[in-house]
């Protein structure tokens, strides 16, 4: 009978709603403006109880739940051009262009073999399973590879493999995960990285990457707007427009800036959200 108690207790527990989940959405460098937000938040003690992370937002977010955000923008603000280059060497295999090791190992170096269970704070991260087209949020298990997983960018880097599934990049059916984020949370700070699409550079008009990127960017806004327009109550979001290339990571001192200052409009909306009963 005790047992039995207990087994419901746990239960319970679990489907207990913490009070603010923060949302990131995905954006490759541009995605590093997430840290900026975390930093204008985290200046004005307006921390969550959750990150739900998709691509991007997936590493800054777990980096932050494992009290590692400080580090890993120090490791970034200290990468050139050619640093960045080297890492994303195009090396091609099996499922993608770039060999995936050189950012693992990159992300491991700082958050090393830790498991999600243990983080400072609670953290989920999406993918998708291309096996099955379904969505899969990942709440245990070793955060490198739940890190890896939902920044897959199918072509160009190979799916990661686990328990039977082939899981690439969260935004390619889900790019901002609000409604996880209310199934979670009672409150939700939604952060949606945007590009201006009006003006494409020269450069980008013939290239390969640059036409896949841009659709794939078109793609994810108009899921994005979709999921918007389903909530309006208890919600603030964030939007930033930060216009760079997804491997653009020797840039992340101008994406973190604009995400602190843009997230500073936002503060007193953000209050009033966490002070509603």
């Amino acid at each position: 009978m005790a047992e039995q108690k207990k087994e419901e207790k746990r239960k319970s527990k679990k489907k207990e709603k913490v009070n603010l989940a923060l949302v990131l959405s995905g954006g490759g460098a541009r995605g590093m403006a997430h840290i900026g937000v975390l930093k204008a938040l985290q200046k004005n003690n307006l921390e969550p109880n959750l990150i739900i992370g998709t691509s991007a937002g997936a590493l800054v977010g777990g980096m932050y739940a494992a009290g590692k955000l400080g580090e890993f923008e120090k490791m970034l603000l200290s990468k050139t051009q050619k640093d960045i280059r080297r890492i994303a060497a195009f090396r091609p295999r099996e499922g993608g262009l770039i060999n995936p090791d050189r950012f693992e190992k990159e992300i491991k170096k700082i958050i090393g073999e830790k498991k999600i269970e243990e983080l400072d704070k609670k953290f989920f991260s999406t993918s998708v399973d291309i096996l099955s087209g379904k969505e899969q949020c990942m709440d245990k298990g070793d955060l490198a590879q739940a890190i890896m997983a939902s920044s897959t960018i199918p072509l160009l880097l190979p799916p990661v493999k686990k328990d039977g599934m082939l899981l690439v990049d969260g935004g390619l059916n889900n790019p901002l995960a609000i409604h996880e984020g209310f199934q979670q949370a009672h409150k939700v700070i939604a952060v949606a990285i945007e590009r201006n699409l009006k003006d494409m550079p020269k450069k980008e008009k013939y290239n390969f990457l640059g036409i896949a990127e841009r659709s794939l960017t078109i793609f994810q806004n108009e899921i994005i707007e979709a999921s918007l327009k389903k909530y309006k109550k208890n919600l603030v979001v964030i939007r930033l427009e930060v216009n760079m290339d997804t491997l653009d990571f020797h840039k992340a001192k101008e994406a973190i800036e604009i995400g602190e200052k843009e997230t500073e409009k936002y503060i007193e909306e953000i209050k009033k959200l966490v002070l509603v009963e």
